[in-house]
Parts: C-alpha cells; structure tokens; sequence
C-alpha cells in the first residue's frame, strides 16, 4: 500500500493544466479517504483541493458531464436506492390489486401496519438499485416491455411491470439508461470539459462493476484515468484453484469429461480459498487496454524484514510468490511439477516466541476490543516508536462492534481513536430515531 501512495503523490505533483479544478480521487471507503488525506500533507507538506468519490458517484458525476444526456441535469437525482425506496412503496400501494403484482398483493396482504410493505419496499429497491449496475441491459428490456429469457420466471414478471410503472413518467433519468447512452453514443464532443479534472485516480479500490470499467474505458480516451490496485501476487493467479474447487473438477473428470478442458493448478491455498473476487476483478481488468507507467512495485516481505523468521512475513511471501506450502517434514512430493498436487515448499521453523499471527478466542464481543486494548498497550509498552496512527483494526461488521470499541477504548484507557466507515445514520441518534418512526 505505501508503495501505491508513492506512485499516487508521483502522479499528484505533475501540475494539471488547470490546478483550480480539484483531483478527483475515488475510493472505496471513508477510512481510505483519512489515509490517502494524511499521507498526501505527510509527503507533500499539504493536502487541498482533492475531491473524493465513491466509484458509483464518481460514474453518476461523469454523466452529468455528458451533452446528450443535458437535459436530464435540472430533473430530480438520478434513481438511487433512497428513491426507489418511496416510489416501489408508492406504487405498489396503489396498484396492489392488478394481476401483474398479485406476487406481491400474496405477500402484504395480512400487513396491518404495514411493516411488511416497508420491509419489501426497502429489498426491493436494494435489488433494482443492484440490477441497474449489473444488469443495465436487462432494466431497459423491461422498461420497454420486451420479452426476455429471464420473463419466463414468474418472480422476474412481476420484477418487470413494477420496473416498468417506475420508469413511466421518466425512462431516461436512472444509470441504467445513462450508463448505456454513455457507452453507446461517446464522442469527445459530446463532453462539456469544464465538469471534468484532467485526470482520475482510482485507489485501492477491490473491485468494480464491469459497466464502471466500461465507462472509465471510454472517458480514457480523454483523459487519463489512473488505477492504483492492490494485488496479491506478482504472478499469474486467475486460474488456481481451491481444494473444494479440485475436488469438483476431479468428479467432473471422473464423470468422463474431457481432462484437456478442465487444466487447473493448486498453489497457495490461503489466495485460492480467499481471493476469488480479487481473482474475477483482475481478469475482467486484462480485457481492457492499458499501460503499466511505474516499475514493479511488488516488495517481498522476506527481502525487505529483519523478522525473517516471523509467521506472517511468511505467509505474505507465499501469496505474493504464489507458495505451496505443506506443514511437517519434507516428503517425496517437494518440488514436483504436477499440477494437480502443486510444488510443494519446504516447511519453515517459526520460533516459540513469535507473535506475529496469533488467534484469540473470546466469549463476547465486548471481550474481543478489551483483549485488543490489553494487546495494543502492550505493543506501545515495548515499542516506544509505535504511533496509534501507525495501527489499523479491522472487523467483518463496524456496526456490531463499534459500541463497544467505544465503551473499552474511550472510558478504560486514553489511546486516542477513530471509527471509520460507519453508517451515518448509527453515527445520528436523532436521524436513526427517524427513520424508526417512519418504520
């Protein structure tokens, strides 16, 4: 990741043409935007004038951007999931009693209060906020009432005649529609500039929706648009293979198919097991065209530690190097070149003291950030140099634990902390009990 910043702050010092208009950074989360603010003023002196976005409100800002689609700039905001929400409840309270949405009549018609209108209402828009990211062509099918393959399912007919009532009034003002036209009509022309910086830089973002990387294609063209990803391995590691993925293909191949078509490889388990979004986002990437500006900056974690020796500089070098990696003695199968058993790396000795991965098993969540505190003092204790800037903690759900975080660390100890990536309406009492009320 510091190698990434690097490349990023080589990028931000070539002045743009026009430096009153702000870089535009995308990212993936809030937390990002802290790090990439306060490493930016540590290696330039400053951090100003950079706007941050969110992929999804960075595509919805290149639209606007868009001359054909002009005279959608002064209608209400596009349809996101907020809006969807009051109009899916809107029309289904209406026309709750035609044939089309009689899926739907089956399902609230025992709601008295009508919690389960609202629940549906809420899944629903979720689903078509998803669908107009990843199945664009489909909702401008439906929005037109042509028939598909998908139509043959009863839940997508019903799918489609309220997709179909949303759209009515306005067919033209939701991403789908957009997103398309952008893609379909793009002309160098039809770009009004002065909504637009010189350039784009998309850092650490995970993954992307294939109709964003189609859109970021196209507006290359233009402009340069920057990607700063991180990827586990310097190798090639779209097509390896977990142990339930091998044991899979062996029953295929067992059932008669043909081994030429089922070629797979086994290397390390931790990045096969784990990496399976990573792997489809980097292979989508490879059917784009681009340029690689900046050397390899891949840094072996063995080369570049004095702990050598520690559990988890080792398990980064084996992702990063695509290692096999057996407990135990060696045994016959070191080294081989059989695919489907993997080359097999020697075991490594890690001393009795190491600390470096370590799994601790807590009764409670409430437990689980007094045991980090305990660990978090300790580390300050023996390491003077050690900054709480310097520490990052992560959890599956922020939601879940941020309570809690905030019990031990702020009335137990005084190490300061921040918690990010927090929805705002957990971060509201007075918006949370709103939205309450109207549910």
């Amino acid at each position: 990741m510091e190698n990434l910043m690097d490349a990023l702050v080589s990028v931000l010092k070539a002045v743009p043409d026009n430096p009153m208009i702000p870089e535009w950074i995308g990212i993936q989360s809030r937390g990002m935007k802290q790090w990439i603010t306060m490493q930016t003023a540590k290696k330039l002196g400053v951090c100003t004038n950079m706007h941050f976005l969110f992929p999804r409100q960075m595509v919805d800002q290149i639209l606007t951007s868009f001359k054909p689609l002009k005279d959608q700039e002064n209608q209400n905001e596009g349809l996101n999931e907020d809006l969807l929400f009051w109009a899916i409840m809107k029309l289904i309270q209406e026309n709750r009693s035609q044939k089309g949405l009689s899926s739907v009549e089956n399902y609230i018609k025992d709601d008295e209060t009508g919690k389960k209108l609202y629940q549906l209402s809420l899944k629903i828009a979720k689903v078509f906020d998803d669908y107009q990211v990843y199945r664009p062509h489909m909702l401008l099918d439906w929005q037109k009432n042509q028939c598909n393959e998908i139509l043959k399912d009863p839940v997508a007919q019903w799918q489609a005649r309220l997709w179909a009532m949303i759209t009515s009034k306005n067919s033209q003002n939701h991403l789908a529609f957009k997103a398309i036209t952008f893609l379909e009509t793009f002309s160098s022309k039809n770009i009004n500039y002065d909504n637009l910086p010189s350039r784009i830089s998309l850092f650490g973002i995970s993954a992307l929706p294939q109709l964003f990387l189609q859109v970021f294609e196209k507006l290359s063209e233009i402009i340069d648009i920057n990607l700063f990803l991180l990827t586990p391995s310097n190798q090639f590691f779209f097509d390896i293979k977990s142990e339930r993925q091998m044991a899979r293909i062996a029953i295929k191949e067992e059932s008669g198919m043909d081994p030429e078509n089922l070629y797979y490889e086994m290397t390390n388990p931790l990045l096969s097991s784990l990496g399976t979004a990573g792997k489809k986002f980097h292979s989508c990437l490879e059917a784009f065209n681009y340029h690689e500006p900046f050397d390899d900056l891949f840094l072996d974690p063995i080369n570049d530690s004095d702990k050598s020796n520690s559990m988890l500089v080792h398990l980064k070098s084996d992702i990063l190097n695509l290692v096999l990696r057996k407990q135990g003695a060696n045994d016959k199968k070191q080294g081989t070149n059989d695919k489907k058993q993997g080359a097999w790396d020697a075991p490594v000795t890690i001393g009795a003291s190491d600390t470096s991965v370590c799994i601790h098993a807590c009764h409670s969540p409430m437990r689980e950030p007094q045991v980090l505190k305990d660990l978090l003092l300790n580390e300050f204790q023996k390491d003077p140099e050690l900054s709480p800037h310097d520490i990052i903690v992560m959890m599956p759900d922020i939601e879940l634990y941020a309570p809690f975080i905030e019990s031990v660390f702020a009335f137990e100890t005084s190490l300061p902390f921040l918690i990010s990536d927090r929805r705002k309406r957990s971060e509201s009492e007075f918006l949370d009990a709103f939205l309450k009320i109207l549910a």
